[in-house]
């Protein structure tokens, strides 16, 4: 866990607004969560994230805690995460400012949840991933 201001941020709040908590490569290991300092793991693309730079070079928890947020340097990410998943960033973004990480991370899990099984979707694939359902 990351402390950043007055509330600690696990390893799987991604500082863009991403849950990582509910990305496969998360889930499998293969990547341990942009707050995670530990190089150790597959997914190395966290080491060279912008958002993740910018976040840190500030000493912000993510970047709604930021006077120029949203800025240019997330467009990008923004617009492909609406477009493909139909996840909108931005959103997030702002609930974890307004939440904090721990009742934000509660409404995420809550959010992603199967109507069948009760399990953890994957907001990416928009399956199940204990009952394998698609939804959507």
């Amino acid at each position: 866990m990351s402390e950043m201001g007055s509330e600690r941020y696990p390893d799987s709040v991604g500082m863009c607004g991403v849950d990582c908590a509910l990305a496969p490569c998360y889930r499998t290991g293969t990547c341990l969560g942009c707050r995670s300092g530990n190089h150790d793991q597959k997914r190395i693309s966290k080491w060279k994230c912008r958002i993740r730079i910018c976040v840190l070079s500030k000493n912000l928890g993510h970047c709604g805690e930021c006077d120029e947020f949203p800025c240019k340097i997330r467009r990008r990410l923004d617009k492909n995460y609406r477009e493909k998943y139909g996840i909108d960033l931005l959103a997030n973004t702002r609930a974890l400012a307004d939440l904090g990480p721990v009742r934000w991370c509660l409404c995420q899990q809550s959010e992603n949840r199967c109507r069948d099984c009760g399990g953890t979707v994957d907001p990416y694939k928009h399956t199940c991933y204990e009952c394998g359902k698609l939804l959507g």
